[in-house]
């Protein structure tokens, strides 16, 4: 069985889950911190900063993509626990089921674990957007619909890893006799 990291597919969800959070993050430090993108272009423009820092970049932005999913993960399990949900159960007992339910099982976790990152990403970048209200006056209004919005992915995106580890669940109670 392939982990999902090791594959084009989930590399690229993990390490865009990162490259999110990581951009919110950004936008939260220039909101406290106005100088501090004006600093990293004036290194970027050089050709040591591209060799320097384009491989730890990459490196961070999974890495980060995986604290999130994990820290997500672990919030989405309290409410599923709430909900008297044992995915671990349901994982062992749906190993023991044919390749096609279990390819479906594991394919609906995939997108739970994509789901709740993106949801803590988009939080990130909801706070990275109300912090940089302060530098971007002139829009403001535009930013706080910008942020908001966010906010609204957020919740809406958590809601629905929930809902694809519930409809996983129900995968497992339709089998059981």
């Amino acid at each position: 069985m392939t982990l999902p990291w090791q594959n084009v597919e989930g590399f690229a969800g993990i390490a865009g889950v990162g490259a999110l959070a990581l951009l919110g993050i950004f936008l939260i430090l220039d909101g406290r911190v106005p100088e501090l993108f004006p600093t990293i272009e004036f290194y970027a423009k050089t050709a040591t900063w591209s060799i320097v820092a384009a491989i730890p970049v990459l490196a961070i932005t999974f890495v980060l993509g995986h604290l999130l999913i994990g820290s997500a993960q672990l919030m989405q399990g309290i409410v599923l626990n709430s909900l008297s949900i044992d995915l671990l159960s349901d994982l062992i007992f749906i190993s023991k089921q044919n390749d096609i339910i279990t390819q479906r099982y594991l394919q609906m976790m995939n997108d739970q674990e994509l789901l709740s990152g993106s949801a803590v990403a988009f939080l990130l970048l909801s706070l990275g957007a109300f912090s940089e209200t302060q530098n971007l006056r002139q829009i403001r209004s535009a930013v706080y619909l910008a942020a908001s919005g966010a906010l609204v992915v957020a919740c809406t995106t958590f809601a629905m890893a929930v809902w694809k580890s519930y409809q996983a669940h129900l995968l497992v109670q339709s089998l059981v006799p």
